[in-house]
């Protein structure tokens, strides 16, 4: 971030869940208008601030409206807000009047006609939720679009991305081990390393946030874990930053097609480019064992798991005699420490945006906000986004100046 540094004072009151950041008050030179509507997809619990963060805007200056009971699946009541300094609105309209909207899903059709045009957005992109109806809204309103997906730190690192990838890896060893269980079917094993029993295999594909995360706890929980990759880089960093010795491979080699047959459970966390791109075929899961476990936490990006149903009537659900699970938004069921998580990166981020000024101000000192822009001023600014949409591709570095 450009301008002054902020110390971070951290609350210690939320137990084992990710501490909020509190930022120093500091003086800004352009006072925010932000507006958070309650999202409409019902399977979306989160919120992109919370009361605490909403405090450190307020002092700072801002105005905050909160379209009410926004953060209610979250556990943040109203009046929390409301003590925070919030405005509590219950007209969606008023909400989406505000020159910066936040919010976790993208944007419906129905909310992109009630922004005001020049508005900026922060959201997820989910591109393959993102309907080309609503792209071209965007640029007929010459919309800012900021994507948490491609929102980059100091570090040239994805902090709200990673930190969701952190929370998925570690649901992921949670309802593995609760799918492995008799009582939902399958094979009746428990993680850890008893005395005389066979450890619990695990297989993990890719070498992202979500894939590491997944691995670690594995691996404290005694589970005998391998990890699978197309680019032998990451295989490297995964194997160095894990003090355990673990197996590594290549996508489709045989010790791979080996490893999916006899593993126990099966995590797909492919950091793969290349949307729907099958790695795990739906015959090779046929080959596992009966009462094996294989989670995908890639559905948001299309899937790599050919046998995985991208909207299944239950989840889990078997097939092939294996246990399924996919979900599109996985931290979305704990909602309260993803929502911090989201909420310690975007605030720092909109009080340095206060201090410049303005977005555009922001976006020529910031290199990271930049890269998460994928429209801007009626332009595709990303690549990625232009190829889905087939639309022609802009490089913001060149419209900014």
């Amino acid at each position: 971030m450009s301008g002054d540094t902020l110390d971070p004072i951290l609350f210690q009151d939320k137990g084992v869940l990710a501490q909020e950041e509190r930022l120093a008050v500091l003086q800004s030179s352009k006072k925010l208008h932000i507006g958070i509507p309650r999202e409409l997809f019902s399977e979306e619990n989160r919120i992109a601030l919370t009361p605490s963060g909403v405090k450190s805007l307020v002092e700072n200056g801002h105005l905050v409206v909160i379209e009410r009971d926004a953060g209610l699946n979250s556990h943040f009541t109203n009046q929390m807000y409301e003590d925070a300094g919030a405005k509590i609105s219950s007209n969606t309209d008023e909400v989406l009047s505000h020159s910066i909207i936040l919010k976790i899903s993208p944007p419906s059709e129905k909310e992109l006609q009630k922004i005001k045009p020049n508005s900026t957005i922060f959201s997820a992109l989910q591109i393959n939720t993102l309907s080309a109806k609503s792209l071209e809204i965007i640029q007929r309103k010459k919309i800012v679009a900021c994507a948490y997906d491609f929102l980059k730190d100091n570090e040239n690192k994805y902090p709200i991305l990673e930190v969701l990838e952190e929370i998925s890896g570690l649901a992921s060893i949670f309802l593995a081990a609760q799918f492995l269980s008799s009582d939902n079917r399958g094979k009746g094993m428990l993680f850890g390393n008893i005395y005389g029993i066979p450890s619990t295999k695990m297989c993990i594909i890719g070498t992202n946030q979500a894939a590491l995360t997944a691995a670690k706890y594995a691996l404290n929980l005694g589970v005998s874990v391998s990890i699978f990759d197309q680019l032998v880089s990451g295989l490297r960093s995964v194997s160095t930053q894990l003090s355990s010795q673990i197996q590594t491979g290549i996508y489709n080699s045989e010790v791979f097609k080996t490893s999916i047959r006899s593993s126990d459970v099966i995590v797909a966390s492919s950091n793969t480019q290349n949307l729907k791109d099958i790695i795990i075929s739906e015959d090779l899961i046929k080959q596992m064992k009966p009462g094996s476990v294989v989670i995908d936490l890639t559905l948001d990006r299309g899937g790599c798991v050919e046998s995985i149903e991208l909207q299944p009537k239950t989840n889990p659900y078997i097939k092939h005699d294996v246990i399924h699970y996919g979900m599109y938004n996985l931290p979305s069921n704990y909602a309260q420490t993803a929502s911090i998580g989201i909420n310690n990166v975007l605030v720092p981020l909109l009080m340095q945006i206060g201090v410049d000024g303005h977005i555009e101000s922001a976006l020529r000192l910031n290199d990271g906000l930049r890269d998460s822009i994928f429209s801007y001023k009626g332009l595709v600014t990303n690549e990625r986004v232009a190829r889905w949409f087939e639309k022609r591709y802009n490089d913001i570095r060149l419209l900014m100046y």
